[in-house]
């Protein structure tokens, strides 16, 4: 496993520091990127699960907890994720192949399986779809780290379609991006100017940039051997295992 960056003394508090049952963390963003700085923010996704009487309950709260003292924290209650891996959110399957993992359990270990079945053609539209929004952020003055990531999510997807594997550090996914497709001339800018705002030149050879990268995503897509979808019966497979953990929920709760 790669090294984290908090203490591991630290991983006891955080997993307790949610008023749930914590069934999988991992370290996020940045530092699971290898874009992190001595600055960077630690971020922590994961997933948690409510007992069977707070999920019946009238009001159970919200579906997604969030906390930003130590670090920036936020988890999704079981159902949700499981619905988020049903609808291809990279978001969640990204979470659930990430190697940098916090906490785990034997649901979190049966997610990362499911999540394995959802490495599929569909995840074009999130990487397209995320990338973009990203571009848009560096569009309205976000400087040059949106412009990474941008690059960040259209250069995963790319990998993803080609090779079926998530590459999480991004100066190997660049390096590999370059061999095997594109070398952009704006990357290097943006690496080197995170803070600052993106010259009306730059953004002008970046739109032309994004053109490309983007038809090549489309591309990849159409060619790529990976399935169209899920296979058969993985709705059902979510379904036992959030039945499953809530009918276990009540011996322990």
């Amino acid at each position: 496993m790669s090294a984290l960056p908090i203490a591991y003394a630290d991983i006891p508090y955080l997993v307790n520091s949610i008023p749930h049952n914590s069934l999988f963390m991992v370290i996020s963003g940045s530092h699971s990127w290898g874009l992190d700085r001595p600055d960077s923010d630690i971020d922590v996704r994961g997933i948690y699960g409510w007992d069977m009487q707070t999920a019946l309950s009238l009001h159970p709260g919200r579906d997604t907890y969030e906390n930003h003292d130590a670090v920036d924290l936020q988890m999704y209650e079981l159902k949700k994720a499981l619905g988020m891996l049903l609808n291809a959110n990279g978001n969640v399957i990204e979470m659930l192949h990430n190697p940098m993992i916090v906490h785990t359990s034997h649901v979190g270990e049966q997610l990362r399986c499911l999540a394995e079945q959802c490495i599929t053609k569909r995840l074009a539209k999130y990487y397209l779809g995320y990338a973009d929004g990203q571009r848009k952020r560096a569009m309205q003055n976000r400087g040059g780290k949106a412009l990474i990531y941008t690059y960040r999510e259209i250069y995963s997807g790319l990998m993803v379609m080609l090779t079926g594997k998530i590459v999480f550090n991004f100066h190997e996914l660049r390096d590999e991006v370059e061999k095997r497709w594109y070398a952009s001339e704006v990357l290097p800018w943006a690496l080197e100017h995170r803070d600052g705002q993106v010259p009306l030149e730059t953004m002008q050879k970046f739109n032309a940039e994004w053109a490309i990268l983007s038809a090549l995503l489309a591309y990849e897509r159409d060619v790529s051997t990976l399935p169209d979808r899920e296979p058969d019966g993985f709705l059902a497979e979510c379904d036992k295992v959030l039945f499953d953990y809530r009918m276990a929920s009540l011996e322990w709760s």
